[in-house]
């Protein structure tokens, strides 16, 4: 048992924090504190390259994201163009993007990213919005 310890403190955590060194949000470090979500003038969805998501959930006004990502340098960033699209329901279009002087690498490894998502609760006029990623299958109610 010691020496499984000690395999993963020598070889496996260097191994996962360097594979993180190349990867940032909003040009800073990843952490656990919610980064901002960028503001867009368009949503250029057939431009912006973009990041897969595999798990999104919020809580606490927190947006929180799992992601695959590669293990070349990249700058991701959650960006929207701030509109609300009226539908059956409201709903807000977000992009998970690698940052435009950036260019993305076959993603072979996750993380998980969090975004303050508190600015765009008072752009409710009932109670709900719809959170949607655009190019994504989820779809969040934040109420």
């Amino acid at each position: 048992m010691k020496t499984f310890l000690l395999f993963i403190c020598i070889y496996l955590i260097p191994f996962v924090l360097s594979a993180q060194k190349n990867l940032t949000v909003n040009g800073e470090a990843i952490t656990f504190d919610c980064a901002k979500v960028q503001t867009v003038d368009e949503m250029d969805t057939i431009t912006m390259p973009r990041v897969k998501i595999y798990h999104a959930v919020i809580t606490n006004n927190c947006l929180e994201l799992g992601v695959f990502y590669g293990n070349c340098p990249a700058n991701l960033e959650l960006v929207t163009d701030g509109k609300l699209i009226e539908t059956q329901d409201l709903t807000l279009n977000f992009l998970l993007r690698y940052d435009k002087d950036s260019k993305p690498c076959q993603a072979e490894n996750k993380t998980t990213l969090f975004f303050d998502i508190l600015p765009y609760k008072n752009m409710r006029t009932g109670k709900y919005i719809i959170l949607s990623f655009l190019g994504e299958k989820y779809h969040l109610v934040y109420k």
